[in-house]
């Protein structure tokens, strides 16, 4: 099933709150159909599985609640601006697999800032991060908090996988702007 919807960031609900993770927005008629055309057998306990699709670009969601306006979906900042170069209001594809994603195995991910490394356990941090999410999407570029923002390098076993209630490894890349030391004083001795 596939729905053809308006998209909007976060910032135009009109409650003062942030989505977190990978939630959205959906109207009460998506579920509604869902529930017609699936019978009782569906889901046994899985999150709900959509795609957002904007032209080349497909990432998994999760719904948050069933209570948005008609024609709309209202997804965090960090997802809209992975949709880059939408603008607010314009028509992405939103596709229902009744298919639950295959359970995460391992990530590998890269800081947008060096500050990453200033965060004590970065495993932990993440762990907690992480759980406002249930998909992750390989190739985006996602925000765990108001200063820090990661990318999704690699997820193993497949592009979209599930990561609620996994045993998930997870790699690091080197941040963005993070420089190797040496190369920098042998510049200087230069």
């Amino acid at each position: 099933m596939e729905w053809n919807l308006q998209c909007f960031p976060d910032i135009y609900l009109e409650v003062d709150s942030k989505l977190k993770g990978d939630q959205i927005i959906l109207h009460s008629n998506i579920l509604q159909k869902i529930m017609e055309e699936n019978d009782e057998e569906q889901q046994n306990g899985s999150p709900l599985n959509f795609q957002l699709r904007y032209k080349d670009k497909c990432i998994s969601v999760c719904p948050q609640q069933f209570n948005g306006e008609l024609d709309c979906v209202y997804v965090p900042e960090w997802l809209f601006y992975n949709l880059c170069p939408i603008e607010p209001g314009e028509n992405v594809v939103l596709y229902y697999d009744k298919n639950p994603l295959p359970k995460g195995e391992l990530i590998t991910v890269r800081a947008h800032s060096k500050e990453f490394l200033n965060i004590t356990n970065h495993k932990y941090f993440l762990e907690q991060k992480l759980g406002d999410f249930t998909n992750l999407t390989e190739g985006t570029s996602i925000t765990i908090d108001d200063d820090c923002s990661i990318d999704i390098i690699t997820c193993l076993p497949e592009k979209n996988i599930n990561i609620r209630n996994v045993d998930l490894k997870i790699d690091f890349e080197a941040p963005v702007d993070y420089v190797e030391e040496e190369v920098i004083e042998s510049s200087v001795e230069e």
